[in-house]
Formats: structure tokens, sequence, C-alpha cells
């Protein structure tokens, strides 16, 4: 079963939208109230097989339950006992290119059914087929549990699932005929040996006399067991976790427990072809569950089963493939479903939080990464901030190369970003057109190809001495190697400050040779190189100009934040 068109209108917070999922795994990201859930909710109303559910006002888009809402399902891939279901089926004809299902037949499009749930100006919820030669007619809920639809997510859905109420994923396990003579036979034990308190007694005894004051011959009064108002007997019954002597109802159990259970279920249902919908697919489950999961829906569906989810959590995006991801943006009040370019495919791998952030930040490397860290770090807290606080994620970027494809990914999805690099050169113009975008915070070194170029050109000599002791990333003194390293350059074997170099050669072939040096030997290479570099900076030269190009670029990375327009990754 896969759903090739999604159509909701009116429904909820979402006015429009229309969506061509994909077949397979279909995961939704976004912002929180961007509609992630209430599409996954869309989807699970139009093919729940829940019985006689009734709409709440807030069903409808803006409260306006006069217009009414309505979610449509083009669905595809059909196994035949749905199409048993009917003595002619009522199908269309998708054709997949122009994305459009049509009344004539067409052997090179495919056969699908369209199905709506509506919500009525009496907030009922109506489902209907639609015929292409006959309108519409009903769809009931036996009908509708041949979709095969199974809903995992939170603690709402675990209530419903796991009870017998009729379409349940549990009363799908459990034949409700072979309980329903011992439910009532239980029901009706538990009224006989029921036994009220003799205070409770006594109360009952005073008001049966003053009852049959006023109606005589009415009888006595009692307490007994009754089942819910709106439900059978069956309703009652609900799936129970033991463990030793104590039994706890898998509704009231921890989330993670739900969702496995909901998922163990479903999968025991499976015959055709399965379609799943995981709210939060994350609840409850640790990192190596969410990815166990995320197989396993993969293993359920197979190639003609479909699956929704959603997830704020970056091992599940780790876990799912770039066409996988979806992202839910709103537009000027319109919805939309938008893919992931595959030129975001490396960012998400080596970062997965990245497309999940407010404003993902690509750097030149994990050097500018330990730099642009423990700068910003020192200077957002002084304002009682974080890069977390603010929603701003740095990434290594991995290199120019990989960097400029995966900016354009996040600007072809119209997403905001920040970008700082290298100004070597190559690549040209590229750079410029990236500090052109309004919609980039785009820096780079003011003098220089790279770090140790623009502090050879912008620190004084005897700072450049200064940063040739800094100790290294594991803490060692690394001084008179660094000094050996940097003089065999000149062609000589001796440990020499850059300050007494300075007096046998010129001063910018002394600043060379130290960016030379620290360049081929990778002196402050790698995250903690760049961190080491950054509290050297902060400590003894905040004024100098590398730090005020750093102090520029988190400028426009927050007033980028702040602008209205296009929205940031994760906002």
């Amino acid at each position: 079963m896969q759903i090739r068109r999604l159509k909701i209108k009116h429904f909820r917070g979402i006015e429009e939208m229309v969506w061509h999922p994909g077949p397979g795994v279909n995961c939704l990201t976004g912002p929180g109230d961007a509609g992630k859930s209430t599409i996954l909710e869309a989807i699970g109303m139009v093919l729940s097989p829940a019985p006689g559910r009734v709409a709440s006002e807030y069903d409808y888009f803006e409260g306006a339950v006069a217009r009414g809402f309505s979610v449509e399902a083009v669905v595809g891939q059909l196994d035949d006992e749905l199409l048993s279901a009917w003595p002619v089926a009522p199908l269309y004809t998708w054709m997949a290119e122009e994305r459009k299902a049509q009344a004539d037949p067409d052997p090179s499009g495919e056969s699908v059914l369209c199905i709506r749930a509506q919500g009525t100006e009496d907030l009922e919820i109506e489902h209907v087929v639609i015929d292409p030669s006959e309108g519409i007619a009903p769809l009931s809920p036996s009908k509708r549990q041949l979709f095969g639809l199974s809903s995992i997510g939170p603690a709402t859905v675990a209530f419903r699932e796991l009870r017998m109420s009729r379409g349940s994923l549990l009363e799908r396990n459990v034949d409700r005929e072979q309980l329903r003579g011992l439910i009532t036979e239980a029901m009706q034990a538990s009224r006989d040996g029921f036994q009220a308190p003799e205070d409770v007694r006594k109360r009952l005894q005073a008001l049966s006399k003053a009852r049959e004051a006023i109606a005589p011959g009415t009888g006595d009064l009692s307490l007994g067991m009754l089942s819910p108002r709106g439900q059978n007997l069956l309703g009652m019954l609900g799936l129970f976790s033991a463990t030793g002597d104590v039994a706890v109802p898998l509704f009231n159990a921890g989330l993670g427990t739900q969702q496995l259970t909901l998922f163990t279920l479903a999968s025991s249902l499976i015959v055709g072809t399965p379609l799943f919908v995981v709210d939060e697919l994350e609840s409850g489950l640790e990192p190596f569950r969410q990815r166990d999961l995320i197989a396993r829906l993969r293993e359920a569906i197979g190639s003609d089963g479909q699956a929704f989810v959603t997830t704020h959590s970056p091992a599940a995006v780790g876990a799912l493939e770039i066409g996988e991801m979806h992202r839910v943006d709103v537009r000027d009040g319109e919805h939309a479903v938008v893919e992931y370019p595959m030129s975001l495919s490396r960012v998400k791998d080596a970062d997965p939080e990245a497309l999940l952030c407010r404003l993902p930040v690509l750097l030149e490397g994990l050097t500018e990464l330990g730099l642009l860290e423990s700068v910003a770090s020192v200077q957002l807290r002084k304002r009682s901030l974080t890069l977390d606080a603010l929603g701003v994620r740095l990434i290594d970027g991995g290199g120019q190369p990989h960097v400029f494809p995966a900016i354009k990914g996040l600007r072809g999805m119209e997403l905001r970003c920040g970008a700082f690099l290298d100004s070597e050169h190559t690549q040209t113009g590229k750079r410029a057109e990236l500090a052109a975008d309004p919609q980039i915070a785009f820096g780079t070194y003011a003098e220089g190809r790279c770090l140790e170029e623009a502090l050879a050109g912008e620190l004084p000599l005897e700072a450049l001495d200064e940063v040739i002791a800094l100790p290294d990333a594991g803490g060692r003194d690394r001084t008179e190697a660094r000094y050996h390293q940097m003089t065999a350059l000149a062609g000589e074997q001796s440990r020499t400050r850059l300050v007494d170099l300075a007096a046998d050669m010129e001063e910018t072939a002394c600043r060379e040779l130290f960016a030379n040096a620290a360049n081929k030997h990778e002196w402050f290479k790698g995250r903690e190189g760049g961190a080491v570099i950054g509290g050297y900076l902060l400590a003894k030269h905040p004024n100098s100009p590398i730090m005020a190009a750093i102090r520029s670029f988190l400028a426009d990375v927050e007033q980028l934040l702040s602008e209205p327009g296009s929205p940031p990754a994760g906002q």
C-alpha cells in the first residue's frame, strides 16, 4: 500500500496542502508547529479502521466548522484482498509523470483508489471512496481495515491501540468473538461479588427508603460495575505486561515500551502491503533502539509498503537516507513538504543535527570549528547565551569542494544558513556570491588564505613567537620542535625566535616562514588546535583583525536569525 497523493484542506492548522510522498520511508522534519504531526494524523484519519469518530471544533481550520475539512488520499500498490472488497472496485488511473488521477483507464498508469475523510458541520467524520462513475460512496470500517494502517506514536495512540476497541491493533490481533462471552461472565461475577463497605450500604438503604416513599415498589438501590458509556464490554479489555507478580497496563507503561509493543502488534498483522504511521519515532527510545526501529520499519514495508514518520532526533536522522527525508515548512501561511537534496547527504551523515537546528553554519574544517566554538562561547556567555540557545549549529564542512554544494542545497530549499571559509584563491567568485546573499551569514579571514597565513599577517612577530610556544592539542610543549621545523625550511638547523630571525632576513620572509611551517606540520590543525588558537586570541589579542572578522560574522549570524523572511533551517 502506498499513498501517491495526499491532499489536506482546512484541517487543524493546515489551510490547504498537497504532497506526493515517495515509496518506502518518508520522514518529516521541521520546526515545532509546522504541521508534521498534523500530516501524520491526517493520514491516520483517512485510513483509520476505527468506527464513528467524532470531530472536535479544533479539527477545523481556524475553528470554521461550517466550512468543513477534508483529507484525501490517492492510494496505489493495491493488493487483491483489498480490491475484492468491492464487486467492481472504483478505480482511477494514476499517471505518475503528470502526478494526477484520471477516470479513464490507461495501461501505462497504475490502478489507484481515491478515498476521503471529511468533517461535517455536525462534527462528524465521514469516510468515503470516490467512484469515477458514480460519485462518492461510504467507506466502511471493515474496508478501511484492509488498507493495513498501523499507527505508532504518543500515549494517546497507545491508549487506543492497546485496548480491545474496534479496529485497534490489539483487536486485529485477538479474536474478539472468543472473548465476548467471557467478558460478559466476568462482569456479572464482578457485580455479584461486589461488596460495598458497611457505611455505604447503610447510606444506600436510607436512599432506598426515601425513594420508596416517592415511588413505591421501585426496589432497593445498589452499586455494581458498569462498562464505560459508548463502549461495549470488550472495550474494557486492555493489554498488560507482567514482570514477576506485577502486571502493568501497557498504555500506562513507558513510551519506549509502548512504541515497541505497538510495532510488534503491527508487524504481526502484515499480510500484503503495510502502511505505518510513526509520530515522534524517538519517543522513549535510546539512540540504538531508534536506529533499530528504522531498520525494522524498512524490513517490514519492503518494496511495496510505505512508512510515514516524524522525528527531532539526530540519531534517527543519522540512520535515515537523505532521500527518505522531507521538511515541512510554512511560508506566507502555506504549508509545503520539500525533499532534502542529495547535496546535503554528506552534511547529514557528518552531523545529523545540521538538519534539525535553526541555523546551520558550515565551516571550512575542524580547525575553524574549534576556533569559532571557543570564541563564540565566550562572547555569548557575556549575555547569558549559548549557541544552543540560539539554535546555531557549527558544522565541519569538510573543505570548500563540499561546502559550496551543501550551501546551494540549503538555499535551494529557501533556508537560511551561515558559512565561514578560508579566503584561498580557488572557487573563483563563489565567496562573493555567498557574501552577496542576504540569507547567508558569510565570514572569512581578513588577510591570508588560511588561519596560519592570517595569524602570520596580522599578529606582531613577538605574538607569533608566543603562538609557537602554545601547547599542542594534547597539552604538550612543542616549542623546540616547531622552531627546528621552521628554521629547517629556511635552510638552517637552529632554534631561533622570529624576532631574532628578523635581524637577518626581511620581516615578510619571517612571516611566510611561520605560515609555511605551521601549515606543513599542522601545528594547530583540528578542532582542539583551533580551540587553542581561539583561547590565545581571546586572552592576548581580542582586537586583532582575525577577532574582528569573527565577531562581525557572529553578529551577522544573530542578525540573520532576528530578521523576517524565509525561515532558518529549524524554525
